[in-house]
């Protein structure tokens, strides 16, 4: 390697150590490189502190274009390289897309060999693929900048220089095939100086907390390993409850069902209401041509806004335009329509005088039919109540012999009880001998546990000591961080050599001048607000007169054509009462109420003498009920007495 390699991989290193210790958050550009060249290196020329300067300026200004780059490669290619040598490819790449022209090929190849060489082969193979740079890292660096200057800057740079890029990579290749091993630069070793640190008083270190003892276990009771006595007591009453539900049980299947009932339940009647109901529905075919009452709607004062009051002005503006055009029409002489339009109102009004007859006519047709349908109905009803009896008859022999069949299957259930008790006490003597020997074993696992939590607290204080003393040494280091100071001086520029770079003074200054020319602004589009306000309310109150005037006389008119309308339907009621038609029909429908009453009469006198009847029936089999209970009380009792006697015979 020669001497200009050899500097300018001194150049290039000192670039990357710059970078890695570089803070944008906390630390100035400018002022942290003149200090970090005057700290590192004194024996540099001119030339290659600017081109220091602007190689670490520019990495820091194209900062989100270059993580973007090395960390696509970090991703893909590169996952086998250390994170330290993320710097080194920062560099070159601000060297290949910016300072390519001004490099020659020798130093840029030079530069790349005094690298690691397997390092360097993956990222020159990383840009020369074009499938990565132009898919996902163009994407990115379009979020990031504008996509002219992408195309313009950086890709233009790739496609200008892509020949140099294969001339380093075929050095490269060269490199690992004939394993020529570039020379290395001889470092100068490093001198430990010795640091100049005041003395700091440590904190004081906390005297960790004693971990409390296990208290000692308590003895075992032994009520614990004694059978409780409340086992028996609800034993005792799980078996009464047992009882009294197979008494219930056999008194509800010794009764009758509700459908041999001779009396109509509710549901029945509900069901028998409904179906009614429905048909009186199917009747009611004229209920649309009926005159229903209208409900008054109280019209309430509303609060217009301006938008509701300008539209009922132009509304009202276009009713005055169309009648003056209508007056000027009848002064020139054309035909008055007004003539037409009474006659028109006259024909109207005898067809709906012919209407309102004609649906009255329909309405006492249909009433008169309602009562013939009842009648027919009553009819029907007759004839089901005879099949009805006979059904009755044919459900209870069929109860009488289902009652039979129940008691044979009752005797058969009472054994497998019998059967089943006696299992239950051969599981309760085995469930008494593992209790026994469960209580064994957990003595033993007991006094395992108690060993080893032993042993874990003895552990756990070592380990407490050696953290605490761990602590105090770094809270001792923690004092011995530099301060850095920042001058800031308001009258000069940050210095990064940008167009319009101003200082904060002047920047103070221009504001200041922008704010008095927004307040001139806003003083002249108030005083513009307010003359449009003026005008806007004018109009406002022009359009409120006209619309008051129009109201009032809308209101006349509606109290004259209320009385129109009253005087027609009185003139209605007495043509409808005047009618012959209507009166004979009136006479028929009360001649079929008279009979429908008269069948349902006789209907209730009916029902009241069957009641009587099948009251007396009920006292009878209510004796008999009774008999068959107290029976089966004696029964149940002997049991119990048998099962008492054969518990106390195993105990």
């Amino acid at each position: 390697m020669t001497a200009s390699n050899h500097q300018d991989a001194h150049l290039v290193e000192l670039c990357t150590r710059a970078l890695h210790t570089f803070s944008i958050k906390d630390q100035a550009v400018d002022h942290y490189i003149a200090e970090f060249l005057t700290e590192h290196d004194h024996s540099l020329s001119c030339e290659d502190e600017t081109f220091i300067v602007e190689v670490f300026s520019g990495c820091v200004y194209y900062n989100k274009l270059f993580k973007v780059l090395v960390d696509g490669f970090y991703q893909t290619d590169g996952r086998s390289i250390l994170k330290s040598h993320y710097n080194i490819f920062v560099v070159l790449g601000y060297l290949i897309i910016f300072r390519m022209d001004e490099i020659s090929f020798k130093r840029l190849r030079g530069l790349v060999l005094a690298q690691p060489t397997v390092n360097m082969i993956q990222f020159f193979s990383y840009l020369l693929d074009d499938q990565k740079i132009n898919n996902w890292v163009y994407d990115r660096w379009c979020e990031q900048y504008d996509s002219q200057f992408v195309d313009q800057k950086i890709i233009a740079a790739f496609d200008s220089g892509r020949s140099e890029l294969h001339g380093v990579m075929e050095a490269l290749d060269n490199v690992v095939e004939h394993d020529v091993s570039p020379t290395l630069v001889p470092r100068p070793t490093v001198v430990p100086e010795p640091f100049d640190l005041t003395e700091v008083k440590p904190r004081a270190i906390p005297v960790p907390k004693k971990i409390p003892s296990v208290p000692a276990f308590k003895t075992v009771p032994v009520t614990t390993r004694k059978k409780p006595i409340y086992e028996k007591q609800l034993r005792k009453k799980r078996e009464e409850n047992h009882d009294e539900v197979q008494q219930r049980l056999k008194v509800a299947n010794r009764t009758r069902f509700k459908c041999a009932d001779p009396e109509l339940s509710k549901k029945t009647a509900v069901k028998i209401e409904r179906i009614r109901q429905e048909e009186d529905k199917k009747l009611q075919f004229n209920a649309r041509h009926v005159t229903q009452e209208r409900v008054k709607v109280e019209n309430k004062p509303i609060k217009m806004n301006t938008a509701a009051i300008l539209r009922e002005g132009l509304i009202y503006q276009k009713k005055e335009k169309e009648s003056e055009e209508y007056l000027t029409g009848l002064l020139r002489g054309d035909f008055d329509q007004s003539k037409f339009d009474e006659w028109q109102k006259k024909q109207l009004a005898e067809d709906q005088r012919n209407k309102v007859m004609n649906t009255h006519y329909r309405k006492m047709q249909g009433q008169i039919a309602r009562e013939q349908a009842i009648l027919a109905k009553k009819q029907k009803e007759e004839e089901n109540r005879k099949v009805a009896e006979d059904v009755k008859h044919d459900i209870v022999t069929k109860q009488e012999h289902q009652m039979l069949v129940r008691v044979v299957e009752e005797q058969r259930i009472q054994e497998l009880i019998e059967e089943v008790n006696r299992s239950h006490v051969a599981a309760q003597e085995a469930k008494a001998k593992t209790v026994v020997e469960n209580q064994q074993v957990a003595k033993k696992v007991n006094a395992e546990s108690r060993e080893l939590m032993r042993r874990a607290l003895e552990e756990e204080e070592k380990r407490m000591i050696e953290r605490s003393e761990t602590i105090a040494q770094i809270r001792a280091l923690e004092h011995l961080r530099p301060e850095r100071k920042v001058m800031l001086d308001h009258t000069s520029t940050a210095g990064h050599f940008l167009f319009a770079e101003m200082s904060l003074a002047e920047l103070h200054e221009r504001l200041c001048g922008l704010k008095d020319e927004q307040l001139q602004e806003r003083e002249r589009k108030n005083g513009q607000i307010k003359k449009e306000k003026k005008e806007k309310s004018q109009a406002i109150f022009d359009a409120i007169a006209k619309i008051s005037m129009h109201r009032e006389e809308v209101g006349r008119s509606t109290v004259i054509k209320a009385k129109l309308r009253e005087e027609d339907l009185l003139a209605r009621r007495q043509m409808i009462d005047s009618d012959e038609k209507l009166k004979q029909l009136q006479r028929k429908l009360e001649m079929k109420k008279k009979k429908v009453s008269e069948i349902e009469r006789v209907e209730v006198i009916k029902q009241n003498s069957a009641k009587k009847i099948n009251f007396r029936g009920l006292i009878r089999e209510k004796k008999e009920l009774q008999k068959n209970r107290w029976k089966h009380l004696e029964n149940s009792h002997q049991r119990m007495a048998e099962k008492q006697s054969k518990l106390i015979d195993n105990t």
